[in-house]
């Protein structure tokens, strides 16, 4: 979970902790968000009540760093973001 005043800086925060899991993932020889279980039923209802729709847009990932370039890249299949009200 992230939080930011800006959606900018949100996407920022998103990447980092995604970065973050996929590196230390990478030290403990896991594959990228093993063992990350689903969010609890509340937060998929709240998201699915929300009536802000977003569109996926190409981001650039600002948070990785030199060091993590050699990491494996993980093969994600949805991303969903919901608005905080």
């Amino acid at each position: 979970m992230t939080q930011a005043d800006t959606l900018g800086d949100l996407a920022f925060e998103i990447q980092r902790t995604v970065v973050g899991h996929v590196a230390i993932g990478a030290e403990l020889g896991r594959r990228p968000f093993e063992g990350l279980k689903r969010a609890a039923d509340e937060y998929w209802e709240s998201f699915k009540r929300s009536p802000l729709k977003l569109q996926p847009t190409e981001v650039t990932v600002r948070a990785i760093s030199r060091a993590a370039r050699n990491l494996p890249t993980p093969e994600l299949k949805e991303l969903r973001v919901a608005a905080a009200h």
